[in-house]
């Protein structure tokens, strides 16, 4: 997965020792992994809540491609991590998921989307590092539903602090007829919205 990387200020990012864009892996490290291969840099350091309370921390370790890139997940003692992984990234934001597993209490399993961004120390004013919650959205509209699935999965990023996250796919609906149709999950301006986008076929010949 490619992704642009924030440029510290004043300088080339080469300069500063970050590369302009990276390789990263999909698949999240977790500070209960071997992560000899990958040094976080502190700099890029953000932090946030999960849905249950838990404190996590992510991080970036940077390296010039062809090397891979990798993101860092931090957590209390006792919780950890499932797994985590990239969904999907723009420029400098990134889409997460992790799936959280508190051993002594099977019912504290939790899996929750973050947005991180790496900020920028170039912009004015600077924009450090962030990780944001995303609110659930599987209660309204997908109750059996617990993730964003990867591959129909999106994110774009609008200016400095606009995000928009949005999963498509297909659905039976019966009007006359069972048909497929189109259902895009889009989360914008703070909030889950659903929309059926119509979808137009053209038959060879027509």
């Amino acid at each position: 997965m490619e992704v642009q990387t924030a440029q510290p200020p004043s300088c080339s990012s080469s300069a500063a020792g970050y590369p302009r864009w990276v390789m990263l892996e999909q698949y999240v490290k977790s500070n209960v992994q071997d992560s000899s291969r990958i040094t976080p840099d502190a700099k890029t350091l953000a932090a946030a809540r999960t849905s249950n309370g838990h404190r996590i921390q992510v991080s970036l370790g940077l390296a010039e491609p062809p090397a891979t890139s990798a993101l860092r997940v931090e957590l209390p003692e006792g919780v950890y991590a499932k797994y985590a992984t990239v969904v999907a990234a723009d420029g400098d934001s990134l889409l997460l998921r992790v799936n959280l597993d508190q051993r002594s209490f099977a019912s504290d399993d939790t899996l929750d989307h973050f947005v991180y961004n790496a900020g920028s120390a170039a912009a004015d004013p600077s924009r450090p590092p962030s990780l944001s919650l995303l609110p659930s959205y599987n209660v309204t509209y997908r109750p059996m539903i617990q993730y964003l699935v990867t591959d129909a999965t999106g994110i774009l990023r609008h200016g400095d602090d606009q995000i928009v996250v949005a999963e498509l796919h297909t659905a039976t609906v019966r009007v006359t007829l069972e048909t497929k149709a189109a259902e895009l999950y889009m989360f914008r301006s703070g909030e889950w919205s659903i929309r059926r986008p119509r979808i137009c076929s053209s038959v060879a010949g027509d």
